[in-house]
Order: C-alpha cells, then sequence, then structure tokens
C-alpha cells in the first residue's frame, strides 16, 4: 500500500464523473488498490435483518423489455420476475466491492485447474483490467471461488441469494 496508491483511491471514490473514475481505476489497477488484498474479507458490510420487496409487479413488464432492448434483454428473462413480493431477511454481510480480476487471478495460483474467465483473451490474466470486477465465470466458479476464500480466511463465503442481493442493492 503506498501513499501515491491511497491518493488514487481517495480522488477515486470522491469522483462522480464516469470518465475520471475510470482513468483512476485504471491507474489503481497499476499500481495497486489498497483496498484489494487478495483472499481477505475486509470489506464487508453488514445488512440488517428486514423485509425486502423484489421482483416486479405484470405491469412493468414491457416497459422494462423495452427499456434494456439494446442489451438483448427478453420477455422471457423479465417474466421470472413476476410477480413482486416481499421476504424476510436474516442480516448478513456482504463484500462492499466486486470480485476483481486480480482477486480472481490469485485463486486460479492456488486452483491452476479451475475455470479461466472466458473474458481472459487467449485465457491470459487482463494486466490492464485487474481492478474491473471479474465475469464470465460459470455458477459453479464462483462456487469454487468461495470455497477456496472460505477456507483461506476460516469465514463461510457464499454467493448471496436473489433476494439478498436486491436488498443490498436497493
Amino acid at each position: 500500500e503506498t501513499p501515491e496508491a491511497v491518493a488514487l483511491l481517495r480522488s477515486f471514490e470522491a469522483s462522480t464523473d464516469l470518465s475520471r473514475r475510470l482513468q483512476l481505476g485504471a491507474e489503481l489497477a497499476i499500481k495497486g488498490d489498497p483496498r484489494i488484498v487478495a483472499g481477505a474479507l475486509n470489506h464487508l458490510v453488514s445488512i440488517p435483518a428486514g423485509e425486502a420487496r423484489i421482483g416486479i409487479d405484470e405491469s412493468q413488464i414491457d416497459a422494462v423489455v423495452r427499456e434494456y432492448a439494446d442489451v438483448g434483454v427478453i420477455r422471457d428473462w423479465i417474466l421470472k420476475e413476476v410477480p413482486r413480493h416481499t421476504v424476510s431477511l436474516a442480516g448478513f454481510s456482504i463484500s462492499k466491492y466486486p470480485v476483481t480480476n486480480l482477486e480472481y487471478l490469485a485463486f486460479l495460483r492456488d486452483c491452476p485447474n479451475a475455470e479461466v474467465p472466458t473474458s481472459w483473451p487467449l485465457r491470459a490474466f487482463p494486466l490492464h483490467y485487474a481492478n474491473h470486477p471479474v465475469y464470465s465465470v460459470s455458477a459453479s466458479a464462483a462456487d469454487e471461488f468461495c470455497a477456496w476464500l472460505t477456507a483461506k480466511t476460516g469465514r463461510t463465503v457464499r454467493l448471496p441469494s436473489e433476494a439478498q442481493w436486491e436488498y443490498a442493492a436497493g
């Protein structure tokens, strides 16, 4: 953790301009993001127990499909979100930040037979996206990552349920 990286992080967290955040994020990826310690659980946020309204009302389906048509959303995907309903949730913890490519690389170094994200060109670690969220991993690979992190930290780690995710993101 260098003073320069900490200063970059403060600028990143204070900026609301997307292009500036992207630039600062790229610099953090190269210089080292002080928030990221591969295999550590130092960014958990406690979410209190409560009731969450999840899903959507049937009357909103067509509007949602139209709004997201440019990214390929189809009606059948949205139909599974009906009806909007309330669920009760126990308190839980969730990471403040998504898993990064750099954190996933630490997992791959410990578990060389694990699935490499298909978003990594030619299966090579994308250095310029080290600080970006890892994506294009299967559910089973995500579960393997959670099992690895559980073993590494001694704390149970798992993916949040859909309801937990919606509640925490809301």
